[in-house]
């Protein structure tokens, strides 16, 4: 077990004592050398940190073991130097020469041992370490601080010891030991020490010791110094650090220093402590330290370690921004993310847990650089969180320390919408686009517009041509409100398409806590209420905001969406989706965009309808809506109803010259006739198909230029495939072989997929940024957020998913069922159906139909009885016929719903069936129950 924590901290925490008061004599080492050390080492990969590892502790192992063998201990490490505190042994004069006497013997000892060890060998060369020690003595503050449910807590000292140690300390050279003149009349004539000529006689040199110095009791091990207690420790680090084996390790990190000038006492600093420890629940992050004195505070906390997240970026930059709006102290922030060592440095005596390397360093002079309430970014956090994050360049700065000047960026706020994945222009479908914006016009005058279906089949364009349209000056002239609602092929759950929106329009996060997603889902929903000029539309958004908020999983015991039947639910669901859709379109004209329509499921279409209705001419009120939707032909037809306007787009080939715009386009240069001649022949004016087979001739290295521009190779070295499916497959082929085991494994969990779970299906989690972003070059797929992805088109998903065996797909499918219930162990609710997909297609019927049965559960008490009465036939699919109890279970839940929905012939058709089953147990009771349902 490593010791982080003070003895003295821990005991006073089992006391439930959490501040106070003493006299003390105190020490500050700082060791110089380390800072080279760390940045040549780092050079040689895991063998540098192991030898890193090695030197810190030979370095300080004798140097902290000075300290508690003359009775003192380590109050607070700061990098490479370290606050040593010797309380007083009692309240009386003799106690404070004690503690004198102590210190300044422990300091000699320190400077002896420093001088024997100053050359530390190693496999990479030698290196020199020194120490320049300061000594003061006054009061010393301690204190604790705690989160509101104690499962978190720092500790800090401060005080006029404290801080005049450290000014001592500034004062000496190497190898020195200072202190003031009023530790030297405390001491008495025990030492020999001459004054420093610049400071006339108010600091001292240490010389060489006298009569009267206490001899060390040597330290054998920790234990003797108090029985630590791992439950208390863990309440400052995690078990996992407490408990660490392995020394050190190099990682990417992200360093974050604040600067809180302005707290600067006891009760401020708990109240802001309080906000630190509720937002690294919800983000995470290691805190190193709290440094608190009179003159302000500051704090140190790690990304990265001991646990790396493939979004430790935004989870550090979501930290700061909600710690500045959560408190209203003025905050300056300095952040980096650079390779460090993270590890252990001390002894077993005493450790600290911490990050080495330059990136600490710059993140300190960040803050102490920032204007009060900036945030300064280095160059490698700007060019990751760029897409996610609203940054400016702030210019090249000089600091002390660094050789070349550093670039600052600030961060002001988290971005309202994804960046656009599409990255070159759209080529021909000009009628099809004028058709779209002559078609909205009526929202200019106030009015619905209807529905317009863009058919077409996969790879046509329809999504790049919807995208095009929302980004036309036309659109973005015109304060519009644009939905976003996504079909989901895999989980057809009711209103997914329109969750899907709402989960964005309301703000709502899985890495947030549900304390901040209901925040955020009432502070949206009672701006919109306050904005309503409809007293009636005001009323209904908030008599139906419980029904909306369990669309998001958001649940108040005390609502009205508790109190009423599945039914209820369901119908009060609808109102309340078309109720805020109605008000908002009365603020600005609203455009939703129905993506994948054949995906949709019964009760969005349900809602269609009821919208189509809001829309008609004999509507009471004028609703500025569109309705923009995309779909293959074999989904449904238009959704609204009769007599509502209804327009069809249905996208045809491309013609020729289009095909050869868009290969010039992807090509940035003139295509030669026979290059264009096969595209044409094999894409058969499909855009996707094209641009499919342009990658994969690129990506075979056969296309060269010639006279006439583009052209294949006269001897290609590898034949065109006779289908799009093979060139799909060639192409994922061309990948390395990691990545293309990446993207098939993200192929399991759908055309989107979250960066998380994929993470945490595979081993290699270190390379999976990397090679991420080796298929997002490759146009695999494409970023709409940092932790989700979205395959490029949904064929070349299918083709990644379709192209492994059975085998490997089923262990895929449990590697990411088991991902989910990993990663969102706190909460399934939401991940029922999606649990049950992957186990069923994982071979694995009985926890499939486990899964099944609690998502049937769950919907009907939302009053989506369509898909409980899917989720409960998977299940009797599911279930083996001898297993009769769980198939009676499973029936009798059936039956339930089947009533509710109304369906009375399906309803007796399964009594009968129940009524079969129970008839084979020869059980009476169950016999009886089924003649009751079938009665009922």
């Amino acid at each position: 077990m490593h010791y982080l924590v003070p003895q003295f901290i821990l005991d006073n925490y089992r006391q439930d004592k959490r501040h106070g008061r003493f006299y003390a004599v105190c020490l500050f080492a700082d060791i110089s050398g380390f800072s080279t050390i760390t940045d040549s080492l780092m050079k040689h990969g895991p063998h540098g940190a192991e030898i890193l590892a090695g030197l810190m502790r030979n370095v300080f192992d004798p140097l902290i073991s000075s300290v508690y063998e003359y009775g003192g201990f380590i109050s607070t490490f700061a990098g490479d130097a370290f606050t040593t505190v010797f309380p007083e042994a009692s309240e009386s004069g003799s106690g404070r020469h004690d503690a004198a006497l102590r210190a300044i013997a422990a300091a000699w000892q320190i400077q002896e041992r420093m001088r024997s060890i100053s050359i530390q060998a190693t496999a990479y060369g030698d290196f020199h370490v020194s120490a320049k020690v300061g000594l003061a003595c006054g009061d010393v503050n301690w204190g604790i601080v705690a989160s509101e449910d104690e499962s978190r807590a720092a500790y800090y000292f401060e005080g006029p010891a404290i801080d005049g140690s450290a000014r001592a300390e500034h004062k000496a050279h190497a190898g020195d030991i200072v202190f003031p003149a009023l530790l030297l009349d405390l001491i008495g004539p025990s030492v020999s020490a001459e004054p420093l000529d610049s400071d006339s006689g108010e600091y001292y040199k240490l010389m060489s010791l006298g009569d009267g110095i206490p001899a060390g009791e040597p330290i054998r091990n920790s234990v003797s110094l108090g029985a630590a207690d791992i439950e208390i420790m863990s309440r400052f680090f995690p078990t996992t650090i407490v408990n660490q084996e392995h020394s050190g390790e190099f990682r990417q990190i992200l360093n974050l220093f604040i600067s809180l000038p302005t707290v600067r006492t006891e009760d401020q600093l708990a109240i802001f402590m309080r906000s630190v420890f509720a937002l690294q629940d919800q983000y995470g992050g290691l805190l190193n330290r709290v440094d608190f004195g009179d003159k302000g505070s500051n704090l140190l906390l790690f990304w990265g370690v001991p646990v790396t997240y493939e979004n430790d970026v935004a989870r550090t930059l979501n930290f700061i921004l909600d710690l500045q709006t959560n408190t209203s102290i003025p905050i300056n922030a300095g952040i980096t993310y650079r390779i460090a060592h993270a590890g252990f440095v001390g002894s077993p005596l005493r450790e600290e847990y911490t990050c080495y390397g330059r990136g600490v360093n710059l993140a300190a002079r960040f803050m102490s650089s920032a204007p009060r309430g900036e945030i300064w970014l280095d160059e490698y956090i700007a060019r990751h969180a760029k897409r996610n994050f609203e940054i400016e360049f702030e210019g090249e700065m000089p600091f002390k320390g660094f050789a070349n000047e550093q670039k600052v960026y600030v961060l002001f706020e988290v971005k309202e919408e994804d960046e656009t994945f599409y990255d070159r222009p759209m080529v021909g479908r000009r009628a099809e686009l004028d058709a779209l914006m002559d078609f909205v016009s009526p929202l200019w005058q106030g009015k619905p517009a209807g529905a317009m279906i863009v058919w077409g089949e996969p790879g046509m364009g329809k999504s790049r041509l919807v995208h095009e349209f929302h980004d036309s000056d036309l659109i973005r002239d015109a304060d519009v409100l644009w939905a976003i609602c996504q079909s989901d092929e895999i989980l057809r759950e009711s209103f997914n398409p329109f969750r899907y929106w709402l989960r964005r329009y309301f703000n709502q996060s899985d890495a947030q806590s549900e304390a901040r997603n209901k925040r955020n889902f009432n502070r949206k929903l009672d701006g919109l209420i306050s904005d309503i000029t409809s007293p009636s539309l005001a009323a209904e958004s908030d008599r139906t905001r419980s029904f909306l908020g369990a669309m998001l999983d958001l649940y108040w015991p005390d609502s009205l969406y508790e109190g009423l039947d599945a039914p209820g639910r369901y119908e009060n669901t609808l109102l309340g989706l078309l109720t805020l859709m109605q008000a908002e379109s009365l603020r600005q004209p609203l455009v939703i965009q129905i993506e994948d329509m054949h995906w949709i499921d019964e009760a969005s279409r349900e809602f269609m309808g009821r919208l189509a209705h809001s829309l008609g001419p004999e509507a009471s009120t004028s609703y500025p809506i569109a309705i923009v939707a995309t779909s293959r032909h074999e989904g449904p037809s238009c959704p609204l109803a009769e007599g509502s306007r209804c327009l069809e787009i249905d996208l045809a080939q491309l013609p020729r010259e289009s095909l050869a715009d868009l290969a010039q386009e992807l090509l940035s240069g003139q295509v030669s006739e026979p290059l264009l001649a096969l595209i044409v022949d094999r894409a058969e004016g499909n855009p996707f198909f094209a641009e499919q087979i342009l990658r994969y001739l690129q990506e075979s290295d056969v296309l060269v230029v010639g006279p006439g521009g583009w052209q294949v190779e006269s001897e290609q070295r590898r034949p065109l495939p006779a289908d799009v499916s093979s060139v799909l497959i060639a192409r994922l082929d061309r990948l390395a072989q990691a990545v293309k085991e990446v993207v098939q494994t993200a192929a399991v969990l759908g055309r989107e997929f979250e960066v998380s779970i994929l993470a945490g299906m595979l081993r290699d989690e270190k390379a999976i940024d990397e090679r991420i972003e080796v298929a997002e070059q490759a146009a695999v797929w494409s970023p709409l957020s940092q932790m989700r992805y979205l395959f490029r088109h949904a064929l070349l998903r299918d083709t990644a998913y379709r192209m492994q065996i059975r085998a490997r797909r089923q262990a895929l499918h449990r590697l990411a069922a088991k991902a989910i219930e990993t990663l969102h162990a706190d909460d399934l609710r939401s991940h029922y159906a999606e649990l049950a997909y992957h186990n069923e297609r994982a071979a694995l019927d009985v926890e499939a139909a486990e899964w099944y049965m609690l998502a049937a559960e769950q919907a009907k008490s939302r009053g989506t009885l369509l898909d409980a009465r899917t989720y409960l036939e998977r299940t009797l699919a599911l279930i083996p016929s001898e297993q009769t109890s769980r198939r009676w279970q499973a029936l009798v839940r059936q039956i339930e719903v089947l009533t509710l929905l109304g369906d009375a012939d399906a309803s007796l058709k399964e009594v009968s069936a129940a009524l079969e089953l129970a008839q084979q147990t020869n059980d009476d009771a169950l016999i009886a129950d089924a003649y009751y349902q079938r009665g009922t």
